[in-house]
């Protein structure tokens, strides 16, 4: 009788790495978006500005990053550092995306600020993410 020759399984991925970057940049983005209405909403009730109100506001990007970083990491078990730097990029070129088209294409030195704070914050989540 022939034997039936098995083959064996591919990994059984849902999705390709690309994919999976994109929905890890997209959970930070949801941070970012939900975080940043609500500074916005205290600014409005506050009347007054407050510079921790500001300061809040970039601690919210960083923890979008981490949050992308970290998940990017947990979700492909690669290098931590690279999974970070790779999906907080991404959820970084979101943020600029939204924030120059709100601001009707006029961009200051603060919107680039916010590149190093992301990234930054993204390869720390992909680090603690590979250490945990």
């Amino acid at each position: 009788m022939p034997s039936i020759i098995k083959t064996k399984k591919k990994r059984d991925n849902k999705h390709s790495k690309n994919v999976t970057y994109v929905l890890c940049a997209l959970k930070g983005f949801i941070f970012f978006i939900t975080g940043t209405s609500l500074v916005s909403l205290l600014l409005l009730k506050s009347q007054n500005d407050n510079i921790s109100l500001y300061l809040f506001a970039y601690l919210i990007l960083a923890l979008g990053g981490f949050i992308s970083g970290f998940s990017a990491y947990k979700k492909l078990k690669n290098r931590g550092f690279l999974n970070g730097v790779v999906a907080s990029g991404i959820y970084c070129a979101f943020v600029l995306a939204l924030v120059i088209i709100l601001m009707r294409f006029n961009i200051s030195a603060n919107i680039l600020l916010m590149v190093p704070i992301s990234v930054g914050a993204g390869f720390l989540g992909g680090t603690v993410g590979a250490n945990t």
